[in-house]
């Protein structure tokens, strides 16, 4: 069976083994060269699997071996972790409250216009960010 998925121009393949995944991308990539003389760039190319120390029999070269990839704005790791996206998702949370909400322009707003601004600038990331995290109480 073959798992696929497409978003624009994104393409990410599923396969039993990482020689498996690279096969469904090549192979898209092939019909990609024959009916629209597309090609896959050497930046959009990696791959990460179970354990990327792993020994697998890839081209590196042309598919290099990654232990996290940023999908879409979410880091994906190897092992499924949602820490290293949290942690991004917190510092990009942080950067956007002091950017936005602390400041010589946000002194004379009463509490519920900074709690507005807050709610405009910070939350959204926080929404977009957490739909792919299991609920735990550790990141609750």
């Amino acid at each position: 069976s073959i798992t696929f998925a497409a978003w624009v121009d994104n393409l990410f393949a599923f396969g039993s083994t990482v020689e498996n995944a690279i096969a469904i991308a090549e192979s898209f990539e092939t019909v990609l060269q024959r009916e629209w003389n597309l090609e896959m760039k050497p930046s959009s190319r990696s791959v990460i699997g179970p354990d990327p120390r792993a020994d697998v029999e890839v081209n590196t070269d042309k598919w290099p071996m990654r232990e996290e990839v940023d999908v879409l704005g979410h880091l994906i790791t190897a092992n499924c972790s949602p820490w290293p996206c949290f942690r991004k998702t917190r510092r990009h949370m942080w950067r956007a409250y002091w950017s936005n909400c602390v400041g010589k322009q946000t002194r004379p707003l009463s509490v519920q216009q900074r709690c507005r601004m807050l709610h405009r600038c910070v939350l959204p990331i926080l929404s977009f960010r957490n739909t792919r995290w299991p609920w735990t109480a550790a990141i609750s």
